[in-house]
This record gives structure tokens, C-alpha cells and sequence, in this order.
């Protein structure tokens, strides 16, 4: 399988607020999308936020958005996501802070793809497979809503390679490394 350059296809890059913390989530709309289509693609993500919003503390708040074209690294400021969590009175207690749910899939070309999201209200060990640090669809309603709603709106969004993707129907659970460093101090 080719690699393909970062700036391959056109990135939705959002900046947002989480537990204590300033997070990016990196999106790419597919390359036939120019910043014309960044508000579209905000409602896009929008919808991102509300199927997931039931497993999200209420503090999780969007700073901006940016956009790059494709074959460009220069991001230029745009329509910014609506975020409401409604899973928990936020903020998060401290330990956290660093977890972070990843929701994984595959190209429809065979690409690996990954979301990372923090400010969950998902922690290691809270459910009944805790031991993978894996979260399934049947256990928790708001990954069974947000990887529907990704599988729902494929080829809305792409992996690295232009391709549709394919979320598979689990969370992955985990600590992030840098955050646990910042958490210790």
C-alpha cells in the first residue's frame, strides 16, 4: 500500500476544550471538498458531537476550527461544530483527564483510521470487558450511537488515502502517555 502525503487530502482541524484541557481533532473531508463546503462539514461534525454527547462530560466546549485545502498546510479559520455533552457534570475528576477513546476503522481501500476523543465520561475498567480496555457497542449506548452515526455518514469524511471508512462498533480505552506525564507534573 502507497503512503500518502499528510496534506493529501483537504483537514477539518478542531480545536476544543476537555477536561481541563486543550485538545485537537484532526478530520478529512474527502478531496473534492474546498473551505466552501467547511460550514457543511461543520454541521458534519456537529452531528459527530451530538451521537456521542450522552458519553461526554458537559464542559467539552469547541475553541475554533480551521481549514486546509488539500496539498496545503495553511489552515485558515472557519465554521466551528456545535458541542454539547450531556453525560456528566463536568469538569471530569482529574485521573481523567488523560483517557481518551479512540474509534477505530479501515479504508475502504484497507487504510487504517482513527479518532481519538477526549473529555469522556468512559473509563478503564467500567465495563464488563474492561480487561481489553475495550468498550463495545452492545455495552454502552454512546459508542453503539457515534459509530453508527460514522458508519451512517461514511464517505463524509475519509482516511488519508481519499477513501470512505469504516468504523468498526467499539471504543478503544485508554490513558494517553503524553497526559499522564503532564497529569504526574
Amino acid at each position: 500500500m502507497p503512503d500518502f502525503a499528510p496534506n493529501y487530502t483537504p483537514r477539518y482541524k478542531l480545536r476544543y476544550f476537555a477536561n481541563g484541557h486543550n485538545h485537537t481533532q484532526l478530520w478529512r473531508p474527502p478531496t473534492t471538498s474546498t473551505i466552501a463546503d467547511a460550514a457543511t462539514f461543520a454541521l458534519f461534525v456537529s452531528g459527530y458531537y451530538a451521537a456521542i454527547a450522552t458519553i461526554l462530560y458537559d464542559d467539552v466546549v469547541p475553541i475554533d476550527a480551521s481549514w486546509a485545502e488539500a496539498d496545503s498546510d495553511i489552515f485558515l479559520p472557519c465554521a466551528v461544530p456545535t458541542i454539547i455533552g450531556t453525560g456528566a457534570a463536568g469538569p471530569g475528576p482529574e485521573q481523567s483527564g488523560p483517557v481518551a477513546l479512540s474509534f477505530v476503522g479501515r479504508s475502504t481501500s484497507g487504510l487504517r483510521w482513527v479518532l481519538y476523543q477526549y473529555g469522556s465520561i468512559i473509563e478503564p475498567g467500567g465495563f464488563a470487558d474492561a480487561s481489553n480496555y475495550r468498550v463495545t457497542a452492545a455495552e454502552e449506548t454512546g459508542v453503539l450511537d457515534t459509530v453508527g452515526f460514522l458508519n451512517g455518514e461514511s464517505g463524509t469524511f475519509v482516511a488519508n488515502d481519499d477513501a470512505p471508512v469504516l468504523v468498526k462498533p467499539y471504543a478503544n480505552v485508554k490513558a494517553n502517555d503524553y497526559w499522564v506525564r503532564r497529569t504526574r507534573g
